[in-house]
């Protein structure tokens, strides 16, 4: 059996994760969450330590913008959610 074959037969006794598989949708809902959480932890270092680093909040914020373009057509998306600008992207 050439590597070939042994890939494809291994690609097809493998189950795949489709889109709407919950336990693909728990890890993502989990990532996010991660994701927020660091920007929440971001904001409040920024806040007692003005030496931070300098665009790391803008740059989660900019992160959460584009976590939530998916959920555009949602009622509770809110219009200063859009990403309209990256910076640096000349």
């Amino acid at each position: 059996m050439s590597d070939e074959q042994a890939f494809n037969e291994a690609a097809t006794d493998r189950p795949t994760a489709t889109p709407f598989d919950p336990q693909r949708i728990l890890r993502e809902c989990e990532a996010k969450r991660t994701v927020v959480g660091v920007y929440k932890r971001a904001i409040r270092r920024a806040q007692v330590n003005p030496d931070s680093p300098p665009g790391v909040v803008e740059a989660l914020e900019l992160v959460l913008k584009c976590l939530a373009l998916p959920d555009a057509e949602h009622a509770d998306y809110r219009p200063e959610w859009v990403v309209t600008d990256i910076p640096g992207d000349d």
